[in-house]
């Protein structure tokens, strides 16, 4: 019997994502949190901002930065189908994303939970 560990592991294009942004940079990581977040907003999704103490007791890989831990967050309470809709859009542009960041096109500037120049 398969059991579901993590919140994202039940949807398997979700599951990818959070995989990949595991093994990313921190500045990828950053810059597709950023762009989880602006999504979330669209679609009118609220959520309050992780403090940095329950991060620290938290302790899980996307808890040390403030910016995706709350991408996190909104994707936690994402409805399915916004989870896959945000999942398949960046999984789909990963190598751009890659290729945005190494160009150093994107550079850090306002909001950081509101700065994503990319989608």
């Amino acid at each position: 019997m398969n059991k579901i560990k993590r919140w994202y592991d039940s949807n398997v294009k979700l599951n990818k994502l959070v995989i990949h942004l595991e093994q990313s940079s921190p500045e990828k990581q950053k810059f597709v949190a950023k762009t989880i977040i602006k999504i979330s907003r669209e679609e009118n999704l609220h959520v309050e901002p992780v403090t940095a103490y329950v991060r620290q007791l938290r302790r899980r890989w996307y808890d040390y930065d403030e910016t995706v831990a709350l991408a996190m967050e909104y994707l936690k309470i994402a409805p399915y189908d916004l989870q896959t809709k945000i999942s398949a859009k960046i999984l789909f542009n990963m190598n751009k994303i890659d290729e945005f960041i190494e160009q150093n096109i994107y550079v850090e500037q306002g909001d950081p939970e509101e700065r994503s120049s990319f989608f």
